[in-house]
């Protein structure tokens, strides 16, 4: 069975704008950026939802990458553990995006590597 893994609001946000709805106006510029959201992992039907707080940096042509994460909330999500890393990130519109090669460990199985996973914001 598929495995299925969101990440959403982490705030990743590869470019600098004063209007963050308009990325083709944008200046792309390398960042770093810790983001905190709601996550969620679904394994053979059960879903584990969670607070991940992840850790990452851009480059200046607009490549993410998460290169630390971890997870707080319901029971079992302090266990979680992040593999393949540094995920590659991109960014699909000004709120939306998708993380390549997820890998995870957790109370549900394993999952990954698997892409993409699903951001939104």
């Amino acid at each position: 069975m598929k495995s299925a893994i969101a990440f959403v609001a982490i705030g990743w946000r590869p470019w600098a704008s004063p209007d963050p709805r308009a990325p083709s106006n944008s200046v792309l510029r390398a960042t770093k950026f810790t983001g905190t959201g709601p996550t969620s992992a679904t394994k053979s039907g059960i879903t584990l939802s969670c607070t991940g707080k992840f850790k990452g940096s851009t480059t200046k042509t607009g490549v993410g990458k998460i290169a630390a994460g971890s997870f707080s909330g319901a029971i079992g999500c302090t266990s979680v553990t992040l593999g393949n890393l540094p995920w590659t990130a991109k960014a699909l519109t000004a709120t939306t995006g998708q993380i390549l090669n997820v890998q995870f460990n957790s109370p549900i199985g394993n999952c990954g590597p698997a892409s993409p996973a699903r951001v939104a914001q």
